[in-house]
């Protein structure tokens, strides 16, 4: 009986591969389109192939039962309305996945179609609409941070004994740097004294922004394992976001504005320098972060109760380069500035901050009457 039934088991999986590759061989596409996209976002691709694997695939085979991708586009409208009502989080299949996953879920079969046109596979590649962007939950004026709530919650992290994470927080708030980004910056990153690239001491020159030391980095933390370090005890690296690889044409400057950053910055320098003279983790100075300790579960947490202690509405470590971008390109209106200092490329989304701009700077005249100013949060504390 088991032996029957089990038998039947094997039988039905058969032919659900052999209908399924009727007309193309997924397996080998998947892995055709996994090695494409590592080649072109050695930084992103895997998150093209979850979505490719766990929501384009099964909707189109399992759910719509077309195994002919040359005749996928009759069922774009289904697919969108599926992501609307329907799609859930792997993980989580209680809760349906954000607005900003469901254009990743478009993006997929995208991409996807664009490589094995390439290939000749198809003829044709349909692409699906994305959904416009004013149903994406992006952040706006209500995401940023003031330079008064910063200072509150960083007196309030250190009051709480977290003083690493106070640190961190006032060094995102003041350098706009991604999360990761920040979390593997080591000794050899900050440096003293004018910084070396031309265009950016310029650009900083004509706008006034005084600083006091700055940062060079053209890596991140890889995370292959879950934390900073693999199990060997070793902190992998990859490129930055937009960089395909590891090197100084691949590097971006961010310079240190905050008279009190800098001085604690430069006490974390110094402590990191001591372990380094140890060895412990070896002769290579990339393997001893400034931030150790620091990570997104733990110190968000941390982050959350400095918040609820002050009483103010919490906001994320993204918020702090949500508010800088916004701060930087509003008040300098230099889109070359920006691109240098934030590592951003698309004009899209500089032009985003300038509308966020605009409309602090409305609501601060609303309050204050048409003479009321913006505080210059790029200013750096005397």
């Amino acid at each position: 009986m088991l032996e029957a039934e089990s038998s039947s088991v094997a039988l039905r999986a058969q032919k659900r591969i052999e209908w399924e590759n009727e007309f193309y061989d997924f397996t080998n596409l998947l892995e055709f389109y996994t090695k494409q996209q590592q080649k072109k976002a050695p930084n992103s691709f895997k998150n093209n192939i979850h979505y490719l694997k766990y929501y384009v695939l099964p909707f189109f085979l399992t759910i719509k039962r077309s195994n002919n991708i040359s005749q996928w586009f009759d069922f774009y409208p289904d697919f969108r309305e599926w992501l609307e009502e329907e799609a859930r989080l792997i993980k989580r299949p209680n809760r349906k996945i954000s607005y900003s996953s469901k254009n990743h879920a478009i993006k997929a079969p995208n991409t996807f179609m664009k490589h094995i046109y390439d290939r000749r596979i198809i003829d044709r590649v349909y692409p699906c609409e994305a959904f416009p962007a004013y149903t994406l939950t992006e952040k706006g004026i209500e995401a940023l941070i003031s330079l008064d709530e910063m200072e509150e919650v960083y007196a309030q992290l250190i009051k709480n004994g977290a003083k690493l994470e106070a640190v961190f927080y006032r060094f995102l708030f003041f350098t706009g740097m991604r999360f990761n980004e920040a979390l593997g910056l080591h000794p050899a990153n900050i440096y003293d004294g004018k910084i070396e690239e031309r265009a950016l001491a310029s650009h900083l020159e004509r706008h006034s922004i005084k600083y006091y030391g700055y940062v060079v980095f053209n890596s991140q933390p890889d995370h292959k394992t879950r934390g900073l370090r693999d199990p060997k005890g070793i902190i992998q690296r990859k490129p930055l976001k937009g960089r395909k690889r590891i090197d100084d044409r691949s590097a971006r400057t961010v310079v240190i504005t905050d008279k009190l950053l800098w001085n604690e910055l430069v006490a974390l320098h110094n402590q990191v320098l001591v372990h380094f003279d140890g060895k412990l983790f070896g002769e290579d100075i990339s393997q001893y972060p400034i931030f150790e300790g620091a990570d997104k579960t733990s110190s968000a947490n941390k982050l959350r109760k400095a918040y609820e202690k002050v009483g103010l509405h919490y906001r994320s470590w993204h918020c702090c380069r949500h508010t800088r971008a916004t701060m930087l390109i509003g008040e300098t209106g230099n889109t070359f500035l920006a691109r240098l200092w934030l590592g951003h490329s698309s004009e899209k989304v500089l032009n985003r901050y300038v509308h966020i701009y605009e409309a602090v700077v409305r609501s601060v005249k609303k309050k204050n009457g048409e003479g009321g100013s913006m505080i210059r949060q790029l200013r750096p504390v005397e």
